[in-house]
């Protein structure tokens, strides 16, 4: 999630509304993607790094996931519900604290 995140330079709103589709739609993770933006209504274009392709292609292998499920799905149904705001903030803080970076809440 973060490297796609940090290539994106998506906002969290859009970056957890991604489905599989967005970005393989064929299995293959593309090296442009472009999606509709929630904020603006525009389309954003994005380029997704070599690194960030490799990390979300091993994701997508080991959760075996079907195209239209959201890529960072929620805990309640596997590919039916995005991620929400609260477990968004949660993992954020949690790998915050792991790399040892220090956060303001």
């Amino acid at each position: 999630m973060f490297n796609l995140a940090i290539d994106s330079k998506l906002r969290g709103c859009d970056l957890v509304s991604l489905r599989v589709q967005n970005i393989a739609p064929q299995q293959n993770v593309l090296t442009r993607a472009t999606i509709m933006q929630k904020k603006t209504a525009r389309p954003v274009t994005f380029e997704i790094s070599e690194h960030a392709r490799a990390a979300v292609d091993k994701y997508l292998s080991m959760q075996n996931m079907e195209v239209s499920f959201y890529l960072f799905p929620g805990r309640t149904n596997k590919g039916g519900a995005r991620l929400n705001a609260m477990r968004r903030r949660g993992i954020f803080f949690q790998f915050c604290f792991i790399i040892r970076i220090r956060t303001w809440t």
